[in-house]
């Protein structure tokens, strides 16, 4: 938003302009906002403006139908106003433009046309729920929109990162349902929502039809949630995927398990395990070190940006590198003319 006073000045000079507001509330007022299904998951409700002069203005006919504020509207209006301090993340800066609704009710008063375009970055701006993503999909519809891979991905990926895995299996169902097939980006936004054994191995399977291969970052993401869940038998079926699958791990990889290592440690230290846990630790640090003697390891991030580039050179030193020779054109000093002019060929002749 920039700076807080100057954005409340502009916008309460604007509104003002329009409808004979004054300013905007303090930082310290609540914030209200009725946005149907849209406003789910956002900032406390706000209590309605008491300090309306013009009640003419307040009480427009178009006011009861919706009361969401919309600065790109052609008649600009607050409705229930917010407290600029508490808009902070994207879907409460869009909720300041009517919504996803109202945003696209100012794109047709204005002969806009909203693409796939418009609706993937009004994915990353809507509340992380449900329902304001089904308000979404439905207004798609309504424009004759079809989503794209690249919107299901993301779609994919908001629902994983909440750990809603049977909405991210809807997702693909409905994905296969309008003939696209999955790739590897898409496996990997599934694997965020894997927070058990089952649901990763079934997730390896589904990609194994597909005919996709494991890679690191995958089972990464897998192991992340094993590490978090602190499920013994998820973590060693991942470290023996690895294995299977000769996967190249990366050092975040790594990193993940040395994490977990030392948590498990300082909770034992601290008597905060059960025995059964105790016993699952001590088989995972034997486990862990006979592992790391048996994986790749993937040595390509210490690299230096340049070693592609380089040359190996002879270890004599006393052997002097002597490079191609690369010249288009070479001298000839052979010709006919330069060996009967010589001083040596002249008495052959």
């Amino acid at each position: 938003m920039g700076d807080l006073e100057t954005t409340q000045d502009v916008i309460g000079k604007l509104v003002g302009e329009k409808h004979g507001l004054k300013t905007l509330p303090d930082s310290s007022d609540t914030l209200q906002l009725q946005d149907g299904e849209e406003n789910i998951g956002t900032k406390q409700i706000l209590e309605n403006q008491s300090n309306v002069t013009d009640m003419s203005t307040v009480m427009n006919p178009m006011d009861h139908m919706d009361q969401r504020p919309n600065l790109l509207a052609p008649r600009p209006h607050l409705g229930n106003i917010l407290s600029l301090s508490e808009v902070k993340n994207p879907e409460d800066r869009l909720l300041l433009l009517g919504g996803c609704k109202g945003f696209l009710e100012t794109m047709a008063n204005y002969k806009c046309t909203p693409d796939i375009k418009t609706f993937t970055q009004l994915l990353d701006s809507i509340p992380s729920t449900s329902a304001a993503e089904k308000l979404l999909v439905v207004e798609m519809k309504k424009h004759n929109v079809n989503p794209d891979i690249d919107f299901y991905n993301m779609l994919i990926k908001k629902k994983s990162l909440r750990f809603d895995y049977s909405g991210s299996a809807e997702v693909l169902r409905s994905m296969k349902q309008m003939k696209f097939r999955p790739n590897v980006v898409t496996y990997g936004v599934l694997a965020l929502g894997c927070s058990t054994k089952e649901q990763a191995l079934e997730l390896v399977n589904e990609m194994k039809s597909s005919s996709y291969r494991l890679n690191a970052p995958i089972l990464g993401a897998m192991l992340r949630q094993a590490c978090y869940h602190e499920t013994y038998d998820y973590i060693f079926e991942i470290m023996e995927l690895c294995l299977k699958e000769q996967v190249l791990v990366s050092k975040r990889f790594l990193e993940h398990l040395d994490f977990f290592k030392k948590k498990m440690k300082q909770k034992q230290e601290e008597k905060k395990l059960t025995k059964k846990q105790v016993v699952l630790f001590g088989i995972f640090k034997a486990r862990y070190k006979t592992w790391l003697t048996e994986v790749q390891i993937d040595e390509s991030e210490d690299a230096h940006p340049w070693q592609q580039y380089r040359q190996n050179y002879p270890e004599d030193k006393s052997v002097r590198y002597q490079p191609k020779d690369t010249a288009r054109f070479k001298p000839r000093h052979t010709s006919k003319f330069r060996v009967k002019t010589s001083r040596k060929h002249r008495n052959k002749y």
